[in-house]
C-alpha cells in the first residue's frame, strides 16, 4: 500500500491535527495517597515503589504524604530514566514538613557523588536549610536557601538551569524565589549508569529524611513562578502525554512489555530468538490492524499526531517503509476471542515501530489506538 493512501486512510478516520508541545515534561511524580504499607505509585510510568524501613502515611496538603522517620524511610526508584531530557536543567518540586533539629545533609532526591562531581542532591542542609546541588564532572555546584520551618508544610521547588545565560541554581519557597545562584553552564554529568536515584535517604545511607514528603514531582525542565503557583494550588499535574498507551479496547504487546505516556514500550530481540505479539481488544466483531514502519516512533513533543478524542499516532505517517499487516482496517474482524499471541522470529537485526489501530464506534474517531511498540533486533 503507498504511503499516500495511507496517510489519507489515516486522516479521514483519525481527523488527526498537530500535537501541542510542552514547555517541561513531568519526568516522575508520587502523591503518596496509597495506604501506609502498600509501597508508593509513581503516576507517570505506572509503577509502584517498594518503601524501605517504615512506611507511615500522614495527612498531607493533597491526600496522603509519606512520613519519613529519619532513620529507616527511603525507597530506590525503578521509573525507567532512560529516556530522561534532564541533564541541562529540571525541576523538583514538592510539599515538605520537616521535623525540628536537622543536623545533617538529607535529601529528597539524591543521584549523586560529590567527589566525581556528578549527578545532583536536592534536599536540607544543616538546620533544615533548602538545598540543591548538581556536578558538572568539574565542580560541584551548590546553593544553600533559607531554612524551611518545622512542623509546618512549606511547598519548596528546586530548579536547575544550565541553559541560561550564565547558569543557575534556584529555590522557591511557598511559591516565592528565595534564591538563585549562579554557576557555570552545561550540563550535569550524567549519574544514571552509576549511581540509582533514591528518596528519603542518601544514596549511601549516611543520612535519612525526618519529615512528611507530599506530591513530588521531577519535571524535565525548569519551570516557570506561573508553573510553580499553579503546582502549589493544585497539584503536579501531568503535561500532555508522549506516547499512546494500551486500553481495554486497543492492546498490543511485544513479549509482554509495557510503555507509558512519557516512554514508549522498547523490546530487544536477540536475532532469530522466538519472541510473541500479544494483541487483545473487547471489540467483538470489529475490524482491527497493525501499522509498522521502519521509522523511530514519534512523540507528541516531535509533532506527532492526534485523533479528533485525544489519542496518539506515534507511527511517522510520511515514513515510506509504512505498511499495515490487512489491507489497513479490511479485515480480518476481531472474533470472540479477546486476546491473542502470534510467535515470531526474524533471521536478521532489523528496527520496527509498530501500533494497533481497531476500530471503535463508541469513540468519536471511529477507533481506538494501542500503544506503539518500538522493536530492536540484533
Amino acid at each position: 500500500m503507498s504511503v499516500v493512501r495511507i496517510s489519507l486512510a489515516i486522516g479521514c478516520l483519525l481527523a488527526l491535527s498537530p500535537a501541542v508541545r510542552g514547555q517541561a515534561l513531568l519526568l516522575a511524580h508520587w502523591p503518596f495517597d496509597d495506604p501506609a504499607g502498600a509501597g508508593v505509585f509513581e503516576t507517570v510510568q505506572g509503577g509502584t515503589e517498594t518503601v524501605m524501613g517504615v512506611d507511615a502515611r500522614i495527612p498531607g496538603p493533597f491526600g496522603n504524604a509519606l512520613q519519613c522517620d529519619g532513620s529507616s524511610t527511603y525507597f530506590d526508584t525503578a521509573v525507567n530514566q532512560t529516556p530522561w531530557n534532564y541533564l541541562t536543567s529540571f525541576t523538583v518540586a514538592c510539599w515538605l514538613q520537616p521535623a525540628p533539629g536537622q543536623t545533617i545533609w538529607v535529601p529528597i532526591v539524591d543521584q549523586h557523588n560529590a567527589s566525581q562531581s556528578l549527578g545532583l542532591f536536592v534536599g536540607l542542609s544543616s538546620s533544615n536549610g533548602s538545598h540543591l546541588a548538581v556536578g558538572n564532572g568539574v565542580t560541584w555546584q551548590p546553593l544553600y536557601g533559607p531554612s524551611v520551618a518545622a512542623g509546618m508544610w512549606t511547598h519548596c521547588t528546586f530548579v536547575f538551569d544550565a541553559a541560561a545565560v550564565t547558569g543557575e541554581l534556584k529555590c522557591y519557597l511557598n511559591g516565592v524565589p528565595v534564591l538563585t545562584t549562579n554557576i557555570p553552564g552545561g550540563p550535569m554529568l550524567d549519574p544514571r549508569g552509576s549511581i540509582q536515584m533514591r528518596i528519603g535517604a542518601r544514596v549511601d545511607n549516611a543520612g535519612f529524611l525526618n519529615a512528611g514528603i507530599d506530591d513530588l514531582a521531577i519535571y524535565d525542565g525548569a519551570l516557570t513562578l506561573t508553573t510553580i503557583l499553579d503546582i502549589m494550588a493544585n497539584g503536579a499535574q501531568p503535561v500532555f502525554p508522549e506516547y499512546q498507551t494500551n486500553s481495554w479496547q486497543a492492546s498490543f504487546t511485544v513479549d509482554g512489555v509495557q510503555g507509558g505516556q512519557q516512554a514508549a514500550a522498547t523490546v530487544t530481540v536477540p536475532v532469530g530468538m522466538q519472541a510473541t505479539l500479544g494483541f487483545s481488544s473487547f471489540n467483538v466483531g470489529q475490524p482491527w490492524d497493525l501499522g509498522s514502519g521502519i521509522a523511530p516512533l514519534v512523540p507528541t513533543s516531535a509533532g506527532a499526531l492526534l485523533s479528533s478524542d485525544g489519542q496518539i499516532v506515534n507511527l511517522d505517517v510520511t515514513d515510506p517503509t509504512l505498511s499495515t499487516w490487512f489491507n489497513f482496517m479490511q479485515g480480518p474482524n476481531w472474533g470472540p476471542l479477546l486476546a491473542l499471541s502470534i510467535p515470531f522470529s526474524i533471521p536478521s537485526a532489523a528496527s520496527i515501530s509498530a501500533q494497533m489501530i481497531v476500530a471503535s464506534p463508541a469513540l468519536p474517531s471511529g477507533v481506538a489506538l494501542s500503544q506503539p511498540v518500538r522493536l530492536i533486533v540484533q
